[in-house]
């Protein structure tokens, strides 16, 4: 039986939020570089709600297998380590992404040109409840290496890299996961990491 918690909805309304602010700014053309951690907030675990996680983590069994968030395919695996009050759990969804699709753009001899944008772009989420530490904690990023080739000392040094992420930016606004993920979903890739039902 599924043992009510009355902490994990608060903290998760502000993942929420936070994944929300972030989808915003990509809607705005703002480009992120990096791996794995474009979001990253960590909470210290009121003392109140220690023994409901201690109960919650220490009833959790290792797992690891496929996982889909509508459309797309993914990966899911759910660890634990230690016991009592020394229990450390550990939630990781990927989920990947196929992106093949082209963009447009003007070379600075006037020429028209085609870039072609394919390949993987791996989604990641996770959440770890660390009784040890007493911290809780939630990380969302994403890998694709069209970015990862980026220079992070000269990240506008090639002009073909820039074209490249404005159009996957722009493809991801329209077309690609950010733009599927709305609020209700990411509620739903919250239900998938967490090991009991938490009403939201």
């Amino acid at each position: 039986m599924a043992m009510p918690l009355s902490f994990l909805p608060s903290f998760f309304d502000e993942i929420k939020l936070a994944i929300m602010d972030y989808l915003e700014k990509v809607r705005k053309n703002v480009i992120f570089i990096g791996f794995p951690g474009f979001l990253f907030i960590s909470k210290t675990i009121p003392f109140e709600n220690r023994h409901e996680l201690v109960y919650i983590v220490n009833n959790v069994n290792t797992k690891s297998g496929s996982a889909s968030v509508g459309p797309y395919k993914g990966y899911i695996e759910i660890r634990r380590f230690g016991k009592g009050e020394n229990a450390i759990y550990n939630a990781t969804l990927r989920i990947t992404e196929k992106v093949d699709t082209y963009i447009k753009w003007i070379d600075y001899k006037g020429k028209s040109q085609v870039s072609k944008l394919s390949g993987e772009v791996i989604h990641v989420f996770s959440l770890k409840i660390n009784l040890r530490d007493n911290l809780i904690s939630f990380a969302f990023g994403m890998h694709n290496k069209t970015i990862g080739e980026v220079s992070y000392y000269r990240p506008l040094e090639r002009s073909d890299y820039v074209i490249k992420m404005h159009g996957f930016m722009n493809y991801e606004q329209k077309a690609g996961f950010y733009a599927f993920i709305k609020e209700d979903i990411i509620l739903n890739i919250l239900r998938l990491l967490v090991p009991v039902e938490v009403s939201i």
